[in-house]
């Protein structure tokens, strides 16, 4: 979580060797349909990926196998005692608080310091050293937002409370600037989504009117739209998308490609699904590597895309299923199944079911934190 140590070869051992002993010291507490599935999902693509491919591509899972891997370390956090849980979530709260300050004063001299930690290398090093967080942090605190406000809804703490907002804050205002077009556009979605949610009766109606009617003005005046949202996204990176985004629209080739190269990855993916979609065409070599979710349909077909669905959706399907409230549960679900289908999964993601299974508790609400 913290960018400092995102290159340092002793703290990844560490965090590796610290991961293996909680799953031995709790592997009773784990879900362990979760563990064999998630064992057998990581080994057989593993194979598959390394007779298949291009040896270049035999580490490129490596970020989903360690996002799989916390997905499981969730089920056994999912049953730690309250106390255990606190500890948990403070620290995630305390380290994400830290990454997010130290992404927001980066990018207060470089707007474009996140984007560039999506390359590794020496740039990337320096960076991380600063403690500018990348792609990572970002997405990662996408996904964190409903869980977040699904957390502050099991506790009665002002002083927690408050460092929850503060976390949620930060992480909106580092995510508009750090110039990811998709996680502001989810941010948005997550945003409506709770409005909507938050509604009742007429006032839903209304809501649900206005947007629609909102989506129908956009598209029936692109060119005012175009020419009014030019100024706002001025010497940011989402210039280089609106100008490449409303080119499409308008029939005319994309002057940057930003958007042209990105929805041609797609499409190579979804093609290549209908190849062979019981088993898939195995080989990551000609996958549109932008979309985990197209890719991996595509790669190994519909048996073990539906296992990745499943490891992906069961903790918080389970954890809704014994909630009364579900609209946290639901958003968080739909934002990373999008996520997924318009980006790749970094393995900070993990950090975020580790969160949702600490904060899920019966007896939670009683007791101040």
């Amino acid at each position: 979580m913290i960018p400092f140590f995102a290159y340092n070869s002793y703290i990844r051992i560490f965090a590796m060797l610290s991961l293996v002993v909680i799953v031995i010291k709790h592997f009773q507490k784990g879900n362990k349909k979760v563990y064999l599935l998630t064992l057998l999902f990581i080994i057989i693509t593993f194979i598959i990926n390394y007779i298949s491919s291009d040896k270049a591509y035999i580490i490129r899972h490596l970020q989903l196998y360690v996002f799989l891997s916390l997905i499981y370390l969730s089920t056994i956090v999912l049953y730690l005692s309250i106390e255990k849980k606190k500890n948990i979530i403070l620290i995630i709260l305390i380290f994400n608080l830290i990454a997010l300050i130290g992404t927001y004063f980066g990018l207060l001299i470089d707007g474009h310091a996140s984007r560039a930690l999506s390359k590794s290398g020496d740039g990337a090093i320096d960076l991380t050293e600063q403690g500018i967080g990348g792609y990572g942090t970002i997405y990662s605190n996408v996904v964190l937002i409903p869980v977040l406000f699904y957390l502050k809804t099991k506790i009665i703490s002002s002083r927690f409370k408050i460092i929850i907002w503060l976390n949620i804050i930060i992480a909106i205002i580092v995510i508009i600037k750090a110039n990811y077009l998709i996680a502001v556009l989810l941010i948005i979605l997550q945003f409506l989504a709770f409005l909507f949610t938050r509604t009742k009766g007429i006032n839903k109606v209304f809501l649900f009117v206005s947007v629609f009617f909102g989506i129908l003005f956009i598209v029936s005046n692109v060119d005012y739209i175009e020419n009014a949202t030019r100024e706002l996204v001025e010497g940011t990176t989402y210039a280089i998308k609106h100008r490449d985004f409303f080119n499409q629209l308008n029939g005319q080739e994309s002057e940057y490609g930003s958007i042209s190269s990105r929805a041609e990855r797609y499409q190579r993916s979804f093609k290549m699904i209908f190849i062979n979609p019981i088993t898939g065409v195995l080989s990551y070599d000609d996958i549109g590597k932008h979309s985990n979710i197209l890719d991996q349909l595509a790669q190994y077909g519909i048996v073990f895309f539906s296992l990745f669905i499943y490891l992906l959706i069961n903790l918080p399907m389970q954890i809704m299923k014994r909630e009364i409230e579900k609209k946290h549960i639901i958003i968080f679900i739909t934002t990373l199944l999008l996520l997924g289908l318009l980006n790749n999964y970094p393995l900070h993601i993990g950090i975020a079911y580790i969160l949702l299974a600490s904060s899920f508790n019966l007896g939670f609400k009683k007791i101040e934190i």
